[in-house]
């Protein structure tokens, strides 16, 4: 399961900490007067697939690790920690994966995201598995929002009613707009007969139609995507974000297709693989820094440059495996 933790900040001056690992001790912002100067921590998760308890994984040395009930406190803690805005959000593929879930069409995944508190999420290739229908019904049950801006019918011209292309989360006087993107190449990694009628459009062209109504609502503007990249061995072990040229895949082309600063947080999703990348678009406002966790779990903090009154983008994730699909309806809605 990946776990990515993005760090929003406005950030002045870097001080270390007693508190914290060495390696952590540059993600602490301060202002004249010493205080915690954070804007916005956005706390996400993405490719869940139904994890609910623990398990052991390839990192884990053998033991049990994960699932909801440790998720709930760290995303707690983390929340507190800031003493200041948080939103959580979800990149895609939250139900499909394991038997309890799979067993009650995702319900008890949606339940335990709910839990979590999470705020929006986009919408995942795997969320198709059982038909648009009882995705419909998932959505009802969560008490967040599914987005993807890029899902319209095949001419283009109309889109469902249940693809929201984005929604404004108001928070602590902070309103922070998400735009949500599926994968493009959802008709081949799900039923095809699942999403017929549908098309996924182009991520790009999707976030530059809804972007200008987007920023204008909001403080900050966030794309929550469930779509990915791979990254070279010997970059994704470095303790600092790739260049530009060692990672590639959908989620990088988006940060070079859109325009430089139009989008202050990137949070991605789908390719369970390690991701650590950096893009510094101009010298006034870099572009979103994806950074995804390391192979032994440990979370690897970075801030950029001081610049006053601008926002430090940081995510970390951790790698994760394929789970298996289910076919069905949920006969139950």
């Amino acid at each position: 399961m990946h776990l990515l933790l993005a760090l929003v900040a406005a950030v002045q001056q870097l001080i270390p900490s007693q508190s914290l690992s060495a390696t952590a001790r540059m993600a602490v912002v301060t202002d004249a007067q010493g205080r915690d100067s954070t804007l916005l921590r956005v706390l996400a998760i993405n490719d869940f697939h139904g994890a609910l308890e623990p398990q052991v994984w390839p990192w884990s040395g053998g033991r049990q690790v994960g699932g909801a009930p440790a998720l709930k406190p760290w995303l707690d803690s983390l929340a507190r920690a800031c003493l200041c805005t948080s939103l959580r959000l979800d990149a895609g593929d939250e139900m499909q994966g394991t038997p309890v879930s799979n067993f009650n069409y995702g319900r008890p995944a949606i339940a335990a995201l709910d839990a979590l508190g999470i705020d929006a999420a986009a919408i995942g290739n795997h969320e198709f598995d059982w038909s648009v229908d009882t995705l419909r019904a998932r959505m009802a049950d969560a008490h967040y929002r599914f987005l993807a801006a890029n899902i319209t019918d095949t001419t283009g011209l109309a889109r469902p009613d249940w693809a929201l292309p984005f929604t404004v989360i108001e928070r602590g006087g902070t309103r922070i707009a998400v735009i949500g993107l599926a994968l493009p190449e959802t008709p081949e990694t799900t039923t095809p007969k699942n999403v017929q009628g549908l098309a996924f459009r182009d991520p790009v062209a999707a976030v530059k139609r809804v972007l200008p109504q987007a920023r204008a609502a909001a403080d900050y503007v966030i794309v929550v995507a469930h779509i990915g990249a791979f990254c070279d061995a010997d970059s994704s072990a470095a303790s600092v974000p790739a260049g530009p040229t060692a990672c590639r895949g959908e989620i990088i082309d988006l940060a070079r297709g859109l325009d430089s600063g139009s989008v202050d947080l990137i949070v991605s999703g789908h390719t369970h693989s390690l991701v650590k990348h950096g893009r510094q678009r101009d010298s006034d406002r870099p572009g979103p820094v994806i950074r995804r966790r390391d192979r032994r779990g440990g979370l690897r903090p970075r801030c950029g440059p001081p610049r006053s009154a601008r926002t430090d983008r940081d995510a970390f994730q951790r790698s994760g495996q394929s789970r298996p699909r289910a076919g069905g309806r949920d006969p139950h809605g």
